[in-house]
C-alpha cells in the first residue's frame, strides 16, 4: 500500500501518536542517509590525499604551496562534514529520547485513566448501596410509621364507637325520662 494514500476506513485512520512515530521515523531516515552520504564523501576525500600522484610535480614553492592550500581546504571539507555527521547524530539521538519521553508519557496517562475510570466504577457501585441503603431506611420508617397509623386509627375507631354507644345510651335514657 502506497504511504501517501490515505485510509478511507475510520478503523484504519492513523492516531496522532501513529502519526508522529511516522514523522520520526522518516526523519531518521533521512537523516540516516545523510550521514551514509557525508560518510561517502568524507572517504572520498581521504582517498584523493592517499592516493599516489601519477603526474610527477616538481617540489616548487608555488606547487607546494598550492597543495598545501588544496589539503587545508580537504581537511576544512573533512571537519565541516564531520561536524555534520556528529550534529545529525545528536538530533537523531534527541529525537529517539523525545519518543521515549513521549511513550512514557503516553504510557503513564493511560494508567491514570485506567486508575480514574476504576474509581469511577467503584465510586458508581458505592454510590447505587448508600441509595440502596436509604432507601430500605425510608421504607423501614414509612412502614413503621404506617403501622403507628393504623393503630392510632383503630385506637380512634374504637373511642368513636364507645362515644358513639354512650351517646346512643344517653339518647335513650333521656328519652326515657322524658315519658
Amino acid at each position: 500500500m502506497d504511504q501517501n494514500k490515505k485510509p478511507t476506513d475510520a478503523s484504519q485512520q492513523a492516531t496522532p501518536q501513529e502519526v508522529e512515530n511516522d514523522k520520526v521515523t522518516t526523519e531518521r531516515d533521512a537523516m540516516l542517509e545523510m550521514i551514509k552520504a557525508f560518510s561517502a564523501q568524507i572517504s572520498v576525500f581521504l582517498e584523493k590525499e592517499e592516493a599516489p600522484k601519477s603526474e610527477t610535480t616538481s617540489l616548487t614553492p608555488v606547487a607546494f604551496a598550492s597543495d598545501a592550500e588544496k589539503l587545508r581546504q580537504t581537511n576544512r571539507q573533512i571537519e565541516e562534514l564531520t561536524r555534520r555527521i556528529t550534529a545529525l547524530e545528536t538530533i537523531q539521538r534527541n529525537s529517539a529520547s523525545d519518543l521515549n519521553r513521549e511513550r512514557e508519557a503516553r504510557l503513564k496517562a493511560e494508567k491514570l485513566l485506567a486508575n480514574a475510570e476504576r474509581v469511577q466504577v467503584d465510586t458508581a457501585a458505592h454510590i447505587d448501596a448508600i441509595k440502596a441503603a436509604i432507601r430500605k431506611e425510608v421504607e423501614a420508617a414509612a412502614h413503621t410509621r404506617e403501622k403507628e397509623l393504623s393503630r392510632s386509627k383503630k385506637e380512634i375507631q374504637e373511642q368513636l364507637m364507645y362515644l358513639q354507644d354512650e351517646h346512643r345510651r344517653t339518647l335513650a335514657s333521656l328519652e326515657a325520662a322524658r315519658r
